[in-house]
């Protein structure tokens, strides 16, 4: 469920490292402009989701050493939600390329005792009460803290709530962070007050999924460094403030559920319990998606054989198809699990098979989602056998917590909990397929006809021999 923050249990810390002594280290004035935003952004009495009472600003800390102890407070002091907002020079280890978080003092000779090592933050946030933990980083090199926020041996816990870590890094793990002179904040700072201020869709909440597609959208169309994420669980779906593109401003308490987008309402939307992904964050991941593959295969003697997975995965195939540049040959198949499509032991037919050789192509399966991983494994030694020059996969939708068995998946739009969900040609019972989001269905739903087959992978289960 899209979730707010529980105001009194939760803590935003926004540290802003402008100042330098180091002459090594160059002053970046724009970062006070970032810290008193966002600021007014999350304490907002109306759209905020942070009592101002309860969110932090340390300006231009000098001892990183007293920057550690004020986190440990805080992180100790939060029990629901925890954000931790850093802007400033990002600089890596000799040895490790391990990442630091400058404060004024820092030398970069001498990183390990005049910075802050990213590791001991991280070990803050593991150590912290705090159910979701959201980490936001605009320096260079923040990509290097894309990691799990879970504990190592930890189990993963139910995610019908939303629990977890999450990281939202300015730039790749090699680039710099871009702070213009002659604007008012830093170049990706600035695109998230503006998401923060302006909103997006049709949802009553802006989550963090929301910002990081947005914020990715708004800075590849200007060439500058995009924006990298990592989240455990689903806490993707935490809201970090109440969206302003609505008119209406919902008061509600912090467990939410988010309604269908505004529209002509689908006859089944009744059946609809939340919308987990909306059309306008599947749109804004398709065009991402297409991207990253034009990259990789614009290569004009290589051409990209699609196949489109019946029935599912030919919408996303066909959306796909559509931001793609490069050469594109489409061809479909179809398979099922005879027996159960979680069971390992299950045999798979094919329904229908390629209409094309490709012997020697390059070959990319689309399908709308992976579960437990079986039906893939199958299809991709399958597609080997026939003399592919390579395989790789492109899913919208993975589920990690039902994975069986280990599935080398290139391209992946979004990981979500394990709900029963449909839209985007999902279906349940043969039904809701034309939905144009991802939604959960309401218990009432599916308990009153339990026989029926859930969504799979390739279409639905079928008892054989």
């Amino acid at each position: 469920m899209v979730r707010l923050p529980d105001p009194d249990r939760s803590t935003a810390v926004l540290i802003g490292a402008g100042r330098y002594v180091s002459d090594e280290l160059a002053d970046v004035a724009s970062i006070t402009n970032n810290l008193t935003e966002l600021q007014r952004l999350l304490t907002h009495p109306e759209r905020g989701s942070f009592r101002p009472e309860r969110c932090m600003v340390v300006a231009d800390p000098q001892d990183s050493r007293e920057l550690y102890r004020l986190l440990h407070r805080a992180a100790a002091d939060a029990t629901d939600t925890l954000l931790v907002y850093y802007a400033g020079h990002g600089r890596t280890g000799p040895r490790l390329n391990e990442l630091y978080l400058c404060t004024g003092e820092t030398e970069p000779d001498l990183l390990s005792i005049t910075a802050l090592a990213y590791e001991h933050l991280r070990g803050i946030l593991l150590d912290s009460p705090a159910a979701n933990k959201v980490v936001i980083l605009d320096c260079c090199f923040s990509g290097r803290a894309i990691a799990d926020l879970a504990a190592p041996g930890v189990a993963v816990v139910s995610q019908a709530a939303v629990y977890g870590g999450y990281v939202l890094a300015a730039t790749p793990a090699n680039a710099v962070a871009l702070a213009p002179a002659n604007e008012p904040y830093t170049a990706f700072t600035a695109e998230l007050i503006d998401v923060l201020a302006s909103g997006v869709g049709a949802s009553p909440y802006v989550t963090l999924a929301d910002l990081y597609h947005q914020t990715r959208h708004r800075l590849t169309s200007k060439g500058r460094p995009l924006p990298h994420q990592r989240g455990s669980n689903s806490v993707g779906q935490l809201a970090l403030a109440h969206n302003p593109a609505v008119t209406a401003v919902v008061d509600a308490p912090s467990l939410i559920a988010a309604t269908p987008p505004t529209r002509p309402a689908y006859l089944l939307e009744a059946d609809i319990a939340y919308v987990m992904i909306t059309e306008d964050q599947i749109r804004a991941q398709v065009a991402e998606l297409a991207a990253l593959i034009n990259a990789d295969y614009d290569r004009s003697d290589w051409g990209l054989h699609i196949v489109g997975m019946l029935k599912g995965g030919a919408r996303l195939a066909a959306d796909l198809a559509r931001e793609l540049t490069i050469d594109v040959h489409i061809d479909y198949m179809q398979i099922e699990a005879l027996g159960q499509a979680d069971d390992a032991s299950a045999r798979i037919r094919i329904l229908k098979d390629l209409d094309r050789d490709i012997a020697g192509t390059h070959v990319l399966v689309v399908d709308n989602l992976v579960d437990t991983g079986f039906s893939m494994s199958w299809l991709l030694k399958y597609l080997e056998s026939r003399g592919a020059a390579s395989v790789e996969v492109c899913v919208l939708l993975r589920k990690p917590e039902r994975a069986r068995v280990a599935v080398p998946i290139k391209y992946v739009g979004f990981d979500i909990p394990d709900e029963r969900i449909v839209g985007y040609a999902l279906d349940y019972a043969d039904r809701y397929w034309n939905l144009p989001y991802i939604g959960v269905l309401k218990p009432a739903v599916w308990s009153r006809d339990p026989n029926a087959a859930p969504n799979t992978a390739h279409g639905t289960p079928t008892t054989g021999p």
